[in-house]
């Protein structure tokens, strides 16, 4: 029995080492809101004409603008074990996620 509890502990303590060390960074939550703005603005473009075109140029744009834009509206609170960002395009798009082993969750 204090075997198992000893072998309990140490896994936690190693799930918590790796917590710390894969925390996400900003930049890697910039990346992130991209990929999610260029899926979302696909997606739209699938509803209507000239879906091609319209996706190249979400993509162009979004690559272009896109780190410069997702900067300047993001804040981002660290904690020890993860990293809770918020951005807010425009005041009417707006992004919040949880980073967490070098993942996003998107909790808004």
């Amino acid at each position: 029995m204090i075997h198992l509890k000893k072998s309990i502990v140490v896994i936690v303590i190693i799930l918590l080492f790796v917590a710390v060390i894969t925390k996400p960074t900003k930049d890697d939550y910039i990346a992130w809101v991209k990929e999610e703005l260029k899926q979302e603005l696909n997606a739209e473009i699938n509803k209507g004409k000239n879906k091609e075109i319209g996706k190249q140029f979400v993509n162009l744009g979004v690559n272009m603008v896109g780190s410069f834009v997702v900067d300047n509206t993001t804040s981002c609170k660290d904690y020890l074990l993860f990293k809770v960002c918020n951005t807010n395009i425009l005041d009417s798009k707006e992004m919040t996620a949880l980073g967490l082993y070098n993942n996003f969750i998107r909790l808004k």
